[in-house]
């Protein structure tokens, strides 16, 4: 399966792969280049022959999408990136379910019967 939520930083990708570790399954990041025009005429193609799929894009999103980008590392391409969750949280989980609002959170009383992915 790919997993294509735009991980845009190095904690997202932790946190996912973390995740993806404590429930089995084995989790690799690939990175694909495009040069800006590319990139740009993919986005814009995509737009236009399936809207319901994607969104709109303006200069200033473009433009802030690539500010906060990060890329991969060669550690984190070879599967060697497995740093600890920023403070204050413990555990990538935690970190994912409020980065993620959608995503169930273990730590929340309402899940607490569920086994959560272990401490990393």
């Amino acid at each position: 399966m790919v997993v294509d939520l735009g991980l845009w930083g190095r904690e997202e990708r932790a946190a996912l792969a973390d995740l993806a570790r404590h429930t089995g399954a084995h989790c690799e990041v690939r990175h694909c280049h495009f040069e800006e025009e590319e990139r740009r005429a993919r986005i814009d193609r995509r737009w236009a022959e399936s809207p319901s799929t994607t969104f709109s894009m303006t200069e200033d999103d473009h433009a802030g999408n690539l500010a906060v980008f990060q890329a991969p590392d060669e550690d984190e391409l070879a599967g060697q990136h497995a740093p600890r969750p920023p403070a204050p949280y413990e555990r990538w989980a935690a970190w994912a379910a409020e980065r993620w609002p959608s995503l169930p959170s273990w730590d929340r009383p309402e899940n607490s019967g569920a086994q959560p992915p272990g401490p990393t």
